[in-house]
């Protein structure tokens, strides 16, 4: 939760949880709770359920960033737990501690579960329901209880995401197929989790059918196993999948080795890799590829990470051998992060400011001392260490130094417009309008498509002032004659520029 309110909010995924929120609480009919709006536009693409525990961070603690996260922050320490207590199924308490503080202290897993986004909210649930199934197969005893908890995550995930709900029943389905035991897919129908699956997330889609936007939730399945503007290799995901559990890439390959190596004696291999491949191969044949759906991955990754400290430590000399040097590779090439801090400071400001400096000091220290820790007392105590460093690295590289990095945001460029031009009414013109920079607007802000939709908004209110928005070098319709160029602003965001003009010669704003 460190600096939890500090970054801007910059994604538009994360932009559309917060405002369709913050226009749930303005609204004054109880529907636009369940059918959404988004910068006054209807909004079925995705179940409510983010938008609704967003609302009520809102509702506790005000309309804000720090606000609108909360929900994921709970949601990480939910899935924190998660992955200990499966952990501690599988294997041990200090298996699952240890993969709780790598999941903990993976970039994805950090950043993404900070971010007031659905994933976290899918990621979670996915988790949940994979680790009632499982504990619901390998012990009859309980099971239906278990299997309707399983059901309800499903339908909780289905809520927050959609089709990440259906994650959690191809696990099932391919560990009866691996163990053999097809009772337990017998006793999972029969049990009628499903009927809770329907009974907990059915009655919202069967609401939405009332509304006549109802086809988009059908249109945006079609988006996503089509891929239209994210399109791309299946194995982009490769790369992507280390870069989400960095630092500890290093550690999840060798685990992943050991994993497939150990199948058959291991159960906790078996789970690991399959957790892997259910999610996975799915993402790898739809279209559409964006690396955030592998936020529901971070907790298998991070499981395979610890298997492989797991067998360094509980393994023979030639496996601790191995590990160790993987650890320490990992450590000594993360002592380039204060290198690359030192780079990037200097590049984008010009000279050091002291958070950078204590950002350097933090890596350097986290580095060095991971390292010490794990010459004196092996191989365990630098896991821990390093974990601890890295937490507290995270914390004040993603809380405050990468912030600070820039100037410019959707949050200063919200506030130079309401000081420059107050209560006038602001419009975007073109097909890109930017919901980050309505959000911090903090309202709606009609969009003008077309110059002749343009012409008509000038003629009802002459006073308006228009918004362009370049983005990914996409350019905007021709800009009316008559309108005047007052402000640029240019957030150095995905090449992306936002123009300004009125009719009337406004005092220039914007840098």
């Amino acid at each position: 939760m460190a600096g939890l309110g500090t970054p801007v909010a910059r994604r538009t995924q994360e932009a559309r949880v917060l405002e369709t929120a913050r226009e749930m609480l303005d609204s004054t009919h109880w529907r636009q709770w369940m059918i959404p709006r988004l910068n006054g536009v209807l909004r079925m693409e995705k179940p409510p359920l983010a938008y609704w525990l967003t609302a009520a961070g809102f509702e506790l603690f005000g309309v804000n960033d720090f606000a609108g996260r909360l929900p994921s922050v709970l949601a990480g320490w939910l899935t924190l737990a998660l992955v200990y207590r499966f952990g501690k199924a599988l294997v041990d308490a200090r298996f699952g501690l240890t993969a709780s503080a790598i999941l903990m202290t993976s970039f994805m897993f950090f950043k993404h579960f900070r971010l007031a986004e659905t994933d976290s909210l899918a990621a979670v649930f996915v988790a949940a329901a994979i680790y009632w199934l499982w504990r619901a197969s390998v012990r009859v005893e309980g099971s239906r209880m278990r299997f309707h908890l399983a059901g309800a995550a499903i339908a909780l995930a289905v809520l927050a995401k959609g089709p990440p709900g259906v994650f959690p029943v191809f696990f099932l389905v391919a560990w009866a197929i691996v163990e053999k035991n097809y009772g337990a897919l017998r006793r999972f129908i029969t049990s009628g989790a499903l009927l809770t699956t329907l009974v907990v997330a059915g009655w919202w889609f069967l609401y939405a059918r009332t509304s006549p936007a109802a086809h988009v939730l059908a249109d945006e399945l079609q988006v996503v196993t089509g891929g239209e503007d994210h399109r791309g290799a299946f194995y982009q995901y490769f790369p992507q999948m280390l870069k989400a559990i960095a630092p500890w890439a290093g550690l999840f390959i060798l685990g992943l080795i050991w994993a497939i190596r150990d199948w058959r004696t291991q159960p906790v291999a078996r789970v690991a890799v399959l957790w892997v491949g259910v999610i996975l191969l799915p993402l790898c044949l739809i279209g559409n590829r964006q690396e955030h759906y592998l936020v529901p991955l971070t907790p298998a990754l991070a499981m395979l990470a610890a298997y492989a400290v797991w067998r360094g430590l509980e393994g023979d000399a030639r496996d601790a051998r191995v590990t160790g040097w993987v650890l320490g590779i990992t450590i000594a090439v993360s002592l380039l992060a204060p290198v690359a801090v030192y780079v990037v400071a200097r590049q984008v400001r010009g000279f050091l400011e002291t958070l950078d400096v204590i950002v350097i000091l933090l890596t350097l220290a986290t580095g060095i001392g991971a390292g010490s820790v794990g010459l004196r007392h092996g191989l365990g105590a630098a896991v821990a260490a390093y974990a601890g460093g890295l937490a507290l690295c995270f914390a004040v590289m993603l809380g405050r130094w990468e912030p600070s990095l820039q100037p410019v945001t959707h949050r200063t460029i919200a506030a130079d417009l309401l000081r420059s031009f107050g209560d006038r009414p602001l419009r975007f013109y073109g097909r890109d309008p930017s919901f980050p920079l309505v959000w911090n607007l903090h309202r709606v802000v009609p969009v003008s498509p077309s110059p002749a939709a343009l012409e008509k908004a000038l003629a009802e209110n002459p006073q308006t002032v228009v918004i362009v928005q370049t983005k990914n070098n996409r350019q905007p319709p021709p800009i009316p004659p008559e309108l005047k160029h007052v402000g640029q602003f240019d957030p150095r965001d995905e090449g992306m520029t936002f123009g300004i003009y009125a009719r009337d010669a406004a005092s220039g704003v914007g840098r």
